[in-house]
């Protein structure tokens, strides 16, 4: 009996532990979009659009893509760049202003991602004969018959020349952007690898980045994948983020318009901060600021308002008083003393004879 028991536990363990490794765990699909809460370099916390939250697993094989708008100081030198130009192969020359460009980081088996010169679709030779494949012949002329296959040598048929100047696709690294004037620098087969263009003054400069470093909270984000437990995308394939704001580097603000001061003889203060003075040194017209200020001021009622004389006497100044005479005092007739006359030269002798 006992063993009759034994037997029986054993089977029923056996079959759970055969039931429970059958068991296969369904993935769901789920496409969700939203905005960004949390990022991290492995998750992703986002509010989708129903008011759901969802955390999103990533895996080293999740497709990224960053969408949106750059500043121009993001075109600084070692950027990977892509855009379409026409091309002098001579001078290596943008020969038209671009008006539109591309940030992007360097993917492995992405064509749009690789560095390197290609022709573009309009200015690929062949294009035309393709174009005018299916086209009926004209009017009295008849197509010309296939000749037959010739006996002879075989002969390498020449490859179609392209001409000195021509569209190309681009996607070189930034060697200097100043003044509008772009130069980058990639290995080709068509030039020498420095290309100078020029960019429009309101030139386009849109991103194609395959890292979320760049992405923050409050950006929009779609993403696709598969979960199992509900707000948790334990799978990510693909996840795209357009940023709301352009890109700009670390630390900078946004370019502001500011009207900078002048001194009174008309040149330009740095910082646009004014001279200190009251005035005509204030300004270039010292009556033009007073008026401005006068009108600026609040105006007096008409009881409390002072209205100067038009012709004000001038201040009487006395004059100064006159140095009076210095008088020096009388002598007492007491006090006065018998002046000495002087004695002749006869008076002497007489002296000396007595």
């Amino acid at each position: 009996m006992a063993f009759r028991i034994k037997l029986m536990f054993a089977f029923v363990v056996g079959w759970a532990a055969t039931a429970s490794a059958q068991r296969v765990i369904t993935l769901n699909p789920v496409q969700l979009s939203g905005s960004i809460v949390q990022i991290s370099p492995r998750s992703i916390a986002i509010k989708a659009a129903n008011g759901q939250n969802w955390t999103l697993n990533l895996q080293g094989k999740t497709k990224v893509k960053i969408t949106g708008s750059a500043e121009p100081e993001m075109l600084a030198p070692g950027t990977c760049v892509r855009f379409t130009a026409a091309i002098d192969k001579r001078t290596c020359k943008g020969q038209e202003k671009i008006d539109k460009i591309t940030i992007f980081t360097q993917t492995q088996g992405v064509t749009e991602r690789t560095l390197g010169v290609e022709l573009a679709t309009e200015s690929r030779p062949g294009n035309e004969d393709q174009a005018n494949a299916g086209a009926p012949p004209a009017a009295g002329l008849e197509p010309e018959p296939k000749p037959g296959r010739a006996r002879g040598p075989k002969v390498k048929a020449s490859k179609p020349s392209v001409p000195d100047v021509a569209g190309y696709d681009v996607c070189a690294q930034v060697v200097s952007c100043r003044g509008g004037r772009l130069i980058v620098s990639v290995q080709n087969r068509f030039f020498k690898p420095k290309i100078t263009v020029e960019l429009t003054a309101d030139a386009q400069i849109g991103l194609d980045l395959g890292n979320l470093s760049t992405a923050k909270p409050g950006d929009k984000i779609s993403a696709v994948g598969y979960y199992v437990t509900p707000g948790i995308c334990e799978v990510t394939d693909s996840v795209e983020v357009a940023m709301t704001n352009p890109l700009a580097p670390p630390g900078s603000h946004p370019h502001r318009t500011r009207t900078a001061a002048h001194d009174s003889d008309g040149s330009r203060r740095p910082g646009g901060k004014a001279k200190p003075g009251t005035g005509a040194a204030a300004g270039k017209n010292g009556a033009a600021d007073d008026a401005a200020a006068t009108e600026k001021a609040p105006a007096k009622e008409p009881a409390e308002m002072e209205v100067p004389a038009k012709n004000p006497p001038p201040e009487k100044i006395d004059p100064p008083p006159k140095a009076e005479p210095e008088t020096k005092p009388e002598p007492k007739k007491g006090d006065e003393k018998p002046e000495k006359k002087p004695t002749a030269p006869d008076d002497e002798k007489d002296v000396f004879e007595k």
